[in-house]
């Protein structure tokens, strides 16, 4: 099911990594990513690190709203300034563009920020965001190359086997 909603997020956009997130969220309790990615079983869900009922509620609201938010501003761009044919001389069409796909850039690092803060620990946390969110996607391969070269995962935590996770 991974597979879909990785195919759902990259053809379609920002408003599937954040319904996937709130999803993610509302079913686990958690943003974390595994500790290694050749466990078979995670931390039993006694001793994972799940948000408060009230945080997680509150996490999955704001991606809800933030992923309604942008699918309505995609949904009027495209109405307003559509797409075919291209205005490349219209610099009205262009800006609205450029800001619609800014803020496709932008929702999607939210995801992402959610599982960086969601697994490190604040300083290291702090060192991975605010690049991330200056420098863009780059930053955001290189931290999840570098936990992968650490022999850590870049799977979402679950609390239990595979077998047994909830599927998205």
């Amino acid at each position: 099911m991974g597979t879909v909603w990785s195919l759902l997020t990259l053809i379609l956009g920002a408003p599937f990594a954040c319904a996937y997130t709130a999803l993610h969220i509302y079913r686990t309790g958690s943003l974390r990513f595994r500790d290694f990615w050749y466990a078979a079983v995670d931390t039993p869900p006694s001793q994972e690190k799940r948000l408060p009922a009230s945080t997680s509620t509150l996490l999955v609201v704001l991606y809800a709203v933030v992923g309604i938010a942008f699918a309505t501003r995609l949904g009027w761009t495209l109405f307003t300034y559509p797409l075919v044919p291209l205005q490349t001389e219209d610099a009205e069409w262009a800006s609205e563009w450029l800001l619609t796909t800014v803020f496709d850039i932008y929702t999607v690092v939210l995801c992402l920020l959610g599982m960086i803060f969601a697994t490190e620990p604040c300083p290291s946390s702090l060192f991975w965001a605010v690049p991330y969110i200056t420098l863009g996607g780059p930053i955001g391969c290189i931290y999840l190359a570098q936990r992968l070269f650490r022999g850590r995962s870049v799977a979402l935590q679950y609390g239990q086997t595979d077998s047994e996770a909830p599927r998205l």
